[in-house]
């Protein structure tokens, strides 16, 4: 069955929080849209984990996604220090997201991006035209594929370009993954530094 970009997000936090738990490191969660909407502090305490995979169990709810808003809140609420892994698809304005990567890596934390995309998002491959949903804001265009195929395809590069630029320029590392990608091998390679 094809993963949504959801649940791989959600699938991809999840394995990561069980492999640092098992490992007996801290692990906590911020889990945001427009802004956090749980948010876990790092322990390794008993039902930690188990709080964690049942807030990931959760049903998104859908609103647009901000990454500035969000991010500042993390700085106010986030104590230590830590491993923070941002898993998202990225799709949001980009503006102010250098600035917070710069503060978060100012005070002290690993801070490792996963952009999480559905391959078609990509090459933008629909063969018939016709109604397409956004799916955080419920937004409907009637579309041609073919029409806006090459337009969309280099705003999605320039965008994914940006962000690559951004988080290299604050030394911080960027895996990008297709929702088609085998979770065990992106995993592989990111619990190992690889990815």
């Amino acid at each position: 069955l094809p993963w949504t970009k959801a649940d791989y997000a959600r699938t991809l936090g999840a394995t990561i929080a069980y492999f640092l738990n098992s490992q007996r490191d801290a692990v906590g969660l911020a889990v945001f849209d427009d802004k956090i909407k749980e948010f876990l502090p790092a322990r390794h305490r008993s039902g930690q984990l188990r709080r964690m995979l049942v807030s990931l169990e959760r049903t998104p709810e859908g609103k647009a996604s901000d990454l500035v808003r969000p991010l500042d809140e993390f700085l106010t609420l986030a104590k230590k220090p830590a491993l923070v892994w941002l898993i998202s698809d990225f799709l949001a304005p980009l503006d102010g997201l250098e600035k917070r990567l710069a503060w978060l890596r100012g005070r002290g934390h690993d801070v490792r991006l996963v952009q999480v995309v559905d391959p078609r998002e990509e090459d933008f491959h629909f063969e018939e035209g016709g109604q397409f949903e956004d799916m955080e804001t419920g937004r409907r265009l009637i579309l041609s594929p073919a029409a806006i195929r090459r337009q969309y395809v280099e705003r999605f590069k320039t965008h994914r370009q940006v962000l690559a630029n951004m988080v290299a320029k604050e030394g911080i590392s960027l895996r990008s993954v297709r929702t088609d990608e085998s979770l065990v091998g992106v995993l592989g390679q990111l619990v190992t530094g690889r990815g």
